[in-house]
Protein backbone atom coordinates (compact mmCIF):
# COMPACT_ATOMS: atom_id res chain seq x y z
CA UNK A 1 0.00 0.00 0.00
CA UNK A 2 1.51 3.24 -1.20
CA UNK A 3 1.74 5.54 2.20
CA UNK A 4 3.35 9.15 2.60
CA UNK A 5 3.57 10.61 5.86
CA UNK A 6 4.06 14.32 6.53
CA UNK A 7 3.49 17.25 9.01
CA UNK A 8 1.76 19.93 8.91
CA UNK A 9 -0.76 22.19 11.34
CA UNK A 10 -4.07 22.43 12.30
CA UNK A 11 -4.28 25.78 9.93
CA UNK A 12 -2.74 23.60 6.85
CA UNK A 13 -4.99 20.74 7.46
CA UNK A 14 -7.83 22.70 6.86
CA UNK A 15 -6.33 24.53 3.85
CA UNK A 16 -5.81 21.19 2.84
CA UNK A 17 -9.14 19.89 3.13
CA UNK A 18 -10.64 23.03 1.53
CA UNK A 19 -8.75 23.02 -1.21
CA UNK A 20 -9.75 19.40 -1.79
CA UNK A 21 -13.59 19.73 -1.29
CA UNK A 22 -13.25 22.85 -3.45
CA UNK A 23 -12.13 20.48 -6.00
CA UNK A 24 -14.83 18.23 -6.10
CA UNK A 25 -13.48 15.92 -3.37
CA UNK A 26 -15.75 14.10 -0.75
CA UNK A 27 -13.90 13.98 2.57
CA UNK A 28 -15.94 11.19 4.63
CA UNK A 29 -15.21 10.99 8.22
CA UNK A 30 -14.29 6.86 8.40
CA UNK A 31 -16.03 6.39 12.06
CA UNK A 32 -19.28 4.42 13.44
CA UNK A 33 -22.65 6.09 11.77
CA UNK A 34 -26.28 5.78 13.20
CA UNK A 35 -28.06 5.18 10.18
CA UNK A 36 -27.04 3.54 6.81
CA UNK A 37 -25.17 6.45 5.28
CA UNK A 38 -21.93 8.09 5.65
CA UNK A 39 -21.62 11.80 5.08
CA UNK A 40 -19.15 14.15 3.73
CA UNK A 41 -17.26 17.22 5.60
CA UNK A 42 -18.60 20.78 3.99
CA UNK A 43 -15.46 22.56 4.67
CA UNK A 44 -12.29 22.07 6.46
CA UNK A 45 -13.25 23.44 9.48
CA UNK A 46 -16.07 20.71 10.21
CA UNK A 47 -12.31 18.64 10.44
CA UNK A 48 -11.70 19.79 13.75
CA UNK A 49 -15.05 18.54 15.34
CA UNK A 50 -13.90 15.24 14.61
CA UNK A 51 -10.19 15.70 15.34
CA UNK A 52 -11.74 16.75 18.95
CA UNK A 53 -13.36 13.58 19.39
CA UNK A 54 -10.28 11.34 18.14
CA UNK A 55 -11.52 10.64 14.66
CA UNK A 56 -8.64 11.07 12.58
CA UNK A 57 -9.22 8.60 9.66
CA UNK A 58 -10.61 10.01 6.40
CA UNK A 59 -11.53 8.36 2.84
CA UNK A 60 -11.34 10.92 -0.22
CA UNK A 61 -13.88 9.82 -3.09
CA UNK A 62 -13.31 11.59 -6.55
CA UNK A 63 -15.19 11.66 -9.75
CA UNK A 64 -11.86 10.92 -11.24
CA UNK A 65 -11.31 7.47 -9.95
CA UNK A 66 -14.84 6.44 -8.11
CA UNK A 67 -16.26 3.32 -9.71
CA UNK A 68 -18.95 2.63 -7.42
CA UNK A 69 -20.82 3.64 -4.14
CA UNK A 70 -18.81 2.71 -0.56
CA UNK A 71 -20.47 -0.48 1.22
CA UNK A 72 -21.99 0.40 4.43
CA UNK A 73 -22.30 -2.29 6.86
CA UNK A 74 -23.88 -2.88 9.78
CA UNK A 75 -21.57 -3.71 12.76
CA UNK A 76 -22.74 -7.27 14.29
CA UNK A 77 -20.44 -6.52 17.58
CA UNK A 78 -22.10 -3.39 18.37
CA UNK A 79 -26.04 -3.74 20.93
CA UNK A 80 -27.20 -1.13 19.13
CA UNK A 81 -27.66 -0.41 15.67
CA UNK A 82 -24.21 1.40 14.14
CA UNK A 83 -23.00 1.06 10.72
CA UNK A 84 -19.20 1.89 8.85
CA UNK A 85 -17.70 1.88 5.65
CA UNK A 86 -16.69 -1.17 4.94
CA UNK A 87 -13.13 -1.40 3.92
CA UNK A 88 -11.50 -1.94 0.63
CA UNK A 89 -15.22 -2.53 -1.12
CA UNK A 90 -16.89 0.12 -3.59
CA UNK A 91 -15.60 2.88 -4.14
CA UNK A 92 -12.36 3.22 -4.67
CA UNK A 93 -10.39 5.63 -2.16
CA UNK A 94 -7.98 6.85 -0.56
CA UNK A 95 -7.21 7.45 3.43
CA UNK A 96 -5.86 10.51 5.11
CA UNK A 97 -5.30 10.15 8.53
CA UNK A 98 -4.59 13.42 10.57
CA UNK A 99 -2.91 12.07 14.13
CA UNK A 100 -3.69 14.09 17.09
CA UNK A 101 0.04 13.56 18.92
CA UNK A 102 2.86 11.97 18.58
CA UNK A 103 5.04 9.32 21.28
CA UNK A 104 7.71 10.61 23.20
CA UNK A 105 10.41 8.26 21.49
CA UNK A 106 9.01 9.48 17.87
CA UNK A 107 11.53 10.09 15.28
CA UNK A 108 9.99 13.55 14.34
CA UNK A 109 7.97 14.85 17.21
CA UNK A 110 4.78 16.34 15.56
CA UNK A 111 1.69 15.84 14.73
CA UNK A 112 1.73 12.76 12.14
CA UNK A 113 -0.69 13.07 8.81
CA UNK A 114 -0.66 9.69 6.65
CA UNK A 115 -1.88 9.24 3.02
CA UNK A 116 -2.39 6.30 1.45
CA UNK A 117 -4.45 3.61 -0.73
CA UNK A 118 -5.06 0.17 -1.39
CA UNK A 119 -3.47 -1.95 -4.30
CA UNK A 120 -7.03 -3.64 -4.98
CA UNK A 121 -10.58 -3.13 -3.93
CA UNK A 122 -13.36 -5.33 -4.00
CA UNK A 123 -16.74 -4.85 -5.64
CA UNK A 124 -19.53 -3.71 -3.78
CA UNK A 125 -22.21 -6.24 -5.17
CA UNK A 126 -19.85 -9.32 -4.86
CA UNK A 127 -16.39 -10.53 -3.83
CA UNK A 128 -14.49 -9.85 -7.12
CA UNK A 129 -11.09 -7.80 -6.72
CA UNK A 130 -10.73 -5.21 -8.72
CA UNK A 131 -7.21 -3.04 -9.31
CA UNK A 132 -6.77 0.61 -8.43
CA UNK A 133 -7.76 3.00 -11.27
CA UNK A 134 -5.49 5.00 -13.41
CA UNK A 135 -7.56 7.42 -11.91
CA UNK A 136 -6.90 7.04 -7.89
CA UNK A 137 -3.57 6.42 -8.96
CA UNK A 138 -3.33 9.58 -10.97
CA UNK A 139 -5.01 11.21 -7.39
CA UNK A 140 -3.08 10.24 -5.78
CA UNK A 141 0.41 11.65 -7.20
CA UNK A 142 -1.42 14.88 -7.66
CA UNK A 143 -2.15 15.35 -3.85
CA UNK A 144 1.07 14.45 -2.92
CA UNK A 145 2.87 17.11 -4.83
CA UNK A 146 -0.12 19.66 -3.11
CA UNK A 147 1.15 18.63 -0.08
CA UNK A 148 4.68 18.39 -0.61
CA UNK A 149 4.22 22.22 -2.23
CA UNK A 150 3.35 23.12 1.34
CA UNK A 151 6.19 21.78 2.85
CA UNK A 152 9.59 21.40 3.11
CA UNK A 153 11.99 18.98 3.91
CA UNK A 154 13.71 18.01 6.82
CA UNK A 155 16.85 15.57 7.59
CA UNK A 156 16.87 13.90 10.71
CA UNK A 157 18.84 10.44 10.83
CA UNK A 158 19.15 10.45 7.53
CA UNK A 159 15.52 10.44 6.83
CA UNK A 160 13.47 13.13 5.35
CA UNK A 161 10.44 14.53 6.97
CA UNK A 162 7.92 16.69 4.53
CA UNK A 163 7.28 19.48 7.16
CA UNK A 164 4.71 21.92 6.67
CA UNK A 165 6.04 25.45 6.17
CA UNK A 166 3.89 26.72 8.66
CA UNK A 167 5.36 24.44 11.32
CA UNK A 168 8.89 25.43 10.60
CA UNK A 169 7.86 28.96 11.07
CA UNK A 170 6.30 28.37 14.28
CA UNK A 171 9.34 26.13 15.63
CA UNK A 172 12.31 27.42 13.54
CA UNK A 173 14.14 24.74 15.53
CA UNK A 174 13.02 22.30 13.23
CA UNK A 175 14.95 23.89 10.73
CA UNK A 176 18.06 22.68 11.46
CA UNK A 177 17.61 19.19 12.86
Amino acid sequence: MPEFKFYICDDERRDLVNQLITKGTKVIPDLMYDIANYRTLKNGNELFNHLQNNEVGFLLLDTRFEVEPLAVSKNRFSEEPKYSIYQRKGGPYINISFYTGYANEALFPYKCSIVEHYSHYIHSDSSIEYGSPDGLNEFYKDLITLIKKQCAIVKKDGKNFWVGKQVLDMDPELKHW
